[in-house]
């Protein structure tokens, strides 16, 4: 008698086991940008996108001016670090570790953020297309802002 219960299980393991393990590893693109944010009142750089200037001045209010330092995007997949570099002179780090199982319609992503020189050391949450900020590094008579955006 012919066994092909045991051959479709087989089969349906492996399938099961490749389309986890590509799922695991797949890439996500983090964009960054690198703002100088100043208590001097002028226009917000043109070059910020209309959404982070508004954001920008909702979220740090305190701030009248923001200037653009750089804009970089980076391909990371788990355990994956990105370097950027800040006009202090250091880099910041980056750490792709990986995704949470979803919960209720939002997925999100767990990154570290290192920046040796400047003692930061953080665990962050991201949910994919929506912006998020750590700052409070001190440069030129105002703060450093890194601006991230994820995209699955």
């Amino acid at each position: 008698m012919c066994k092909p219960i045991p051959k479709l299980f087989n089969l349906l393991v492996f399938l099961g086991l490749f389309g986890f393990a590509s799922q695991a590893y797949a890439a996500v693109e983090l964009k960054v940008a690198v703002v100088h944010a100043t208590k001097a009142k002028s226009p917000t750089d043109s070059k910020i996108s209309k959404v982070m200037a508004k954001s920008l001045t909702t979220v740090f209010g305190q701030y009248g001016s923001f200037k653009l330092l750089s804009k970089t995007a980076y391909q990371l997949v788990p355990k994956k670090t990105a370097d950027i570099d800040l006009p202090t002179g250091y880099k910041a780090l980056v750490k792709y570790v990986g995704s949470l199982p979803k919960a209720g319609k939002n997925k999100v992503h767990k990154l570290s953020l290192e920046i040796p020189k400047h003692k930061v050391k953080v665990k962050l949450r991201a949910i994919p297309k929506k912006l998020f900020y750590q700052a409070g590094i001190k440069h030129n008579n105002g703060i450093l802002i890194l601006a991230f955006y994820l995209k699955e």
